[in-house]
Order: structure tokens, then C-alpha cells, then sequence
């Protein structure tokens, strides 16, 4: 752990901004070691801890299944018998969810196959089997497939045929501004309450991912759910993009960064030349640092020297990674603000000319929102970025009003 995280930890603690409650979550979510387990007993140990406080933190974090597995392990008779039920009938049913989730994935990959189109689902359960090795360890909400353009609106009209109903009329895949504004398309079940979301980018356009379809699904990884073979993103792509997606979410939660954790454990054979190639094509280096920075020392995920040597190279990457454990584990920390987190997006650009560019995109460029906002016909789509602006408006008052 470098020297600056020891003392920050080191600093919350005293000043009691790092609470018995959060220190045990973070010691439950990171990657197994007698380390962690010894950090746990102590934090269970101390006389104002509360229960219900780290069970509800460990239900904002997402991240109850991992708790239950860290507490079963410890075997320690300060674990209250309510506490453990608790937690059991949650994993239950996370585990069914999921059992639920993962089946219907499987129905609708080889429904899409049937029809000659080709989808790679990333995340969500395939995520939950490579990064964990057990479908119940993970919880997430969604499924997430990824299409090339061309085979979108036939995928949509299949999904209608299965009942889901989507977030916009399924015209809008026709619809090159929709097509470039947005980049995927939600997909709702009335009764099964599932999500399903197509995606023909893997990011928005702000936080830009330039890699192709073809690049993408000439490199595939194996996973077996249920039985059931699939296939999903490589290793190194799937890494960088989950530090992708906990950037442009501001790593919001310890469960995003326990997936880049215990993937890299799980994977040891992790081909990091590529990772780092891909990070550099896509200009994510400081992305990918990041979410390393978090994983590495927070969550306890051992890297290569190499890795580690260019970590260390990049302090703006460290300072954010402080910024974000602060955000995350500080019990009296503040949620970032607009103007904040734009900020904090800004430093994640490593050039000038990215820096520019993002500034660019941010105050003139559309996105999503602006759909939802207003959704105009193709023919008058050229006023979407006046449409951006007193959206955008809107958003930023009430941040310099404050």
C-alpha cells in the first residue's frame, strides 16, 4: 500500500471518519486474505459497532453477498444469529435473482442465434461467474448485450415478441441522431421485472470507448452458465472496461471496484500487454490506473511490478483514487456535485487536447439526456445542441446558485 493510503486510512480511523462498520465492509469486499480477516475481527471487536449500520451500508454498496461469504468465514460467536439469517435469506435471494437472470440471458443468446444475429453479453452474470467463480457473489440489476448497428432493430422487434417493452419506441433504432446521441436502448419485462439493455456502444458519447465491433468479437473469452456455454468479453478488454464504467459512474460504489479486484485475482494469466494496448488505443491509461489504484490498495488485489511501476509514475491518478476512497468510505464525506465531479471527470484526461475536447462535448455536444429530455425527428435533429445547452442550463443553476 503506498505510503500516502496508509496514512489516510490511517488518519480516518483516529479521526473515527473510517466507522468500525465501513472498515469491516471493506475488509469483507477485498480479495481474501488472513490480512483482511484480521482487519474484520478487530472492526467487529470495537465497542461501537452496530449491526444495522454495516447492513445497510452493505446494502447501498451492493455488496451483501460478498459480506455473507467474509462473516461465514470468520466463524466468530460476536456474529449475532440475526445477522447471519439475514444475510443468508439475502444471498437466497440474490442467488435466485440471478439463477433467473442468467437463464433468460441464455434464452434470449440463443434466440438472437436463431436469427442470424450476433450479441456478446458482458457483465452481469458472466461477470459474476469470471470475477467470482459463483453466480450468487455478485449483485446486479441488468442484463447487457452488446450488437452491431445493423442488427439492433431486429433484435428490438424480438424483444417486443418476448413481451419486454422499451424506454423509447423501438422507430427510434431507425434514427441516426438517436443512434449517435445514445448508445443503447432499455428493455423492461411488465412481469418478470427484468432489464435487458442493448447496446451498440460500450459508453456515451462524453466518455467516449473507440473500439469496433470487429476488434471487439474477434478476441472473446469462454464462460459456462448453468451448463450453458457463452462467450463474452476478453479478459483485458473486460478489465478495462469496468474501470471505465466505475470512472464515468465516479466509482460510486465498493462493488464496481470488487469486481476489478477479484477478477485480476481470479486471473493471474491476465495478459496486461494487451490491457495496456488497449488502454493506450482508447486513451483510457489514466482510466485503467485508476481503477488499479482502488483495487490495488484498497481492496487488496496484487498486480504485476511492471503495473505497479506505472501506477506510480501517475500521482494525478493516485490523488484520485484518495478522492474517491474519501467519497466512498468517509462516514461524513459529501456526495460530489455537478460541478465537482465534472472537475474530477476533467482530471481523468491526461492531454490538453483530451481535456479540450471533453469540455467541448460537455457543454455542446448531446447525449442521452437530451433524448429523454426531448426527442425530436431526424429531420430537425441539428437542434440538439441548443437543446443540450438549456438542458444543461437547468442542471448547472442550482450548483452556482449554492
Amino acid at each position: 500500500m503506498s505510503s500516502r493510503f496508509r496514512q489516510a486510512l490511517h488518519t480516518w480511523r483516529i479521526d473515527g471518519q473510517l466507522t468500525p462498520e465501513r472498515a469491516l465492509l471493506l475488509a469483507a469486499v477485498s480479495v481474501p486474505s488472513d490480512h483482511v480477516n484480521e482487519q474484520g475481527r478487530a472492526a467487529i471487536a470495537h465497542p461501537n459497532f452496530r449491526w444495522d449500520v454495516l447492513l445497510e451500508f452493505a446494502e447501498a454498496q451492493n455488496v451483501r453477498p460478498l459480506l455473507a461469504r467474509f462473516l461465514d468465514g470468520l466463524e466468530s460467536a460476536a456474529i449475532p444469529a440475526e445477522v447471519r439469517a439475514t444475510l443468508s435469506q439475502a444471498l437466497r435471494h440474490n442467488a435466485f435473482c440471478n439463477l433467473q437472470m442468467a437463464g433468460e440471458l441464455i434464452t434470449l443468446k440463443n434466440l438472437f442465434a436463431a436469427n442470424g444475429l450476433n450479441a456478446i453479453p458482458f457483465k452481469g452474470p458472466t461477470l459474476a461467474v469470471l470475477a467470482y467463480g459463483d453466480l450468487s457473489w455478485r449483485e446486479f440489476g441488468d442484463l447487457d448485450i452488446l450488437l452491431p448497428r445493423k442488427d439492433l432493430f431486429a433484435a428490438g422487434e424480438l424483444m417486443l415478441a418476448r413481451a419486454y417493452e422499451p424506454f423509447f419506441p423501438l422507430a427510434s433504432l431507425h434514427n441516426s441522431a438517436f443512434l449517435n446521441i445514445c448508445n443503447e436502448l432499455s428493455f423492461q419485462h411488465p412481469h418478470k421485472e427484468l432489464l435487458v439493455e442493448l447496446h451498440w456502444e460500450l459508453s456515451p458519447r462524453l466518455f467516449r470507448f473507440a473500439l469496433d465491433w470487429q476488434e471487439i468479437q474477434t478476441d472473446l473469452t469462454p464462460v459456462s452458465l448453468a451448463g450453458k456455454p457463452l462467450h463474452t468479453f476478453s479478459l483485458p478488454l473486460l478489465l478495462l472496461y469496468l474501470c471505465a464504467h466505475g470512472a464515468r459512474h465516479s466509482w460510486a460504489s465498493l462493488g464496481w471496484i470488487a469486481d476489478v479486484a477479484w477478477l485480476i485475482a481470479r486471473h493471474p494469466q491476465l495478459d496486461w500487454a494487451e490491457t495496456l494496448r488497449l488502454a493506450n488505443k482508447t486513451q483510457h491509461e489514466r482510466v485503467l490506473g485508476l481503477g488499479l489504484w482502488l483495487a490495488s490498495e484498497l481492496l487488496g488485489a496484487t498486480l504485476p511490478p511492471e503495473i505497479e511501476q506505472r501506477l506510480r509514475a501517475d500521482q494525478t491518478a493516485e490523488q484520485l483514487a484518495l478522492q474517491i476512497a474519501r467519497w466512498l468510505i468517509v462516514a461524513d464525506a459529501t456526495e460530489p456535485g455537478t460541478l465537482e465531479r465534472n472537475w474530477f471527470f476533467l482530471q481523468l484526461r491526461e492531454s490538453l487536447r483530451s481535456k479540450a475536447s471533453y469540455l467541448v462535448n460537455q457543454f455542446i455536444a448531446p447525449n442521452g439526456a437530451d433524448w429523454e429530455f426531448m426527442q425530436l425527428p431526424a429531420h430537425l435533429s441539428f437542434l440538439y445542441p441548443a437543446v443540450h445547452s438549456v438542458r444543461l442550463l437547468k442542471e448547472y443553476l442550482p450548483s452556482f446558485k449554492s
